[in-house]
């Protein structure tokens, strides 16, 4: 992996790491089982060259229907065909960022290479804006929405959502104690987060996920139009 980022560093091509790699960086101990590399759309094309370059081939492996289109927009490199393990070469336009919403960071599989990483709270809202622009039983959504929930646990609670702990297992006092410690989270990153051009709506939306990661799955706008991505 080091070997192929290091190749498009050479050629002169910005890599945007997300999905698993950005959990691994707020502390995900689960080593990625997928990596996702974001490019500018024009320069797409030949980063998928310097990677055949570097022996890494396009897979030949169908994609998987149950993510959409984060299977059939980017280019998909083998990295290990035994583990089943590609590199995605995804289009920057369909992450709804762009390299002014990055910082410059060493990589998650090199401390002597560099990467754009997204500012937190840019890619907060962009896989918030992302979610909103697709329908709710799209399969498109299984990976923002695992993104989304992975970062909300990992970047902002610092550990693992285990899931919905029935409330009937909290006495009153708790259940209150752990909505107040969310709220003063959530308005810590409100106040405090680059969120980059946002409006008072988007802000709440950010709230709303903090505070309830059922929130994720609801996340659709009915007065925007539906994208193919």
């Amino acid at each position: 992996m080091s070997r192929a980022l290091k190749g498009l560093l050479d050629g002169g091509i910005p890599v945007m790491e997300y999905g698993e790699q950005i959990a691994a960086r707020y502390g995900n101990a689960d080593a990625p089982m997928q990596v996702e590399w974001v490019i500018p759309d024009n320069e797409i094309h030949r980063a998928s060259q310097i990677l055949l370059a570097h022996g890494l081939p396009i897979s030949k492996t169908d994609p998987w229907p149950h993510f959409g289109v984060w299977e059939k927009k980017p280019f998909r490199h083998e990295l290990s065909s035994e583990l089943g393990i590609c590199i995605y070469l995804i289009p920057m336009r369909i992450v709804k960022l762009g390299l002014e919403d990055t910082i410059e960071v060493f990589s998650w599989c090199s401390d002597e290479l560099k990467i754009r990483s997204p500012i937190p709270g840019r890619y907060m809202m962009s896989l918030i804006r992302l979610l909103r622009l697709m329908k709710l039983d799209s399969s498109s959504r299984h990976r923002p929405e695992k993104d989304l929930k992975d970062f909300v646990s990992f970047a902002i609670f610092g550990k693992r959502d285990k899931g919905i702990i029935p409330a009937i297992q909290y006495s009153e006092y708790e259940r209150g104690a752990r909505e107040m410690r969310k709220k003063i989270i959530a308005d810590i990153v409100v106040d405090g987060w680059d969120f980059g051009q946002v409006d008072a709506a988007e802000l709440e939306l950010v709230r709303n996920v903090i505070w309830d990661p059922l929130a994720v799955r609801r996340l659709f706008d009915v007065s925007q139009k539906v994208v193919d991505l």
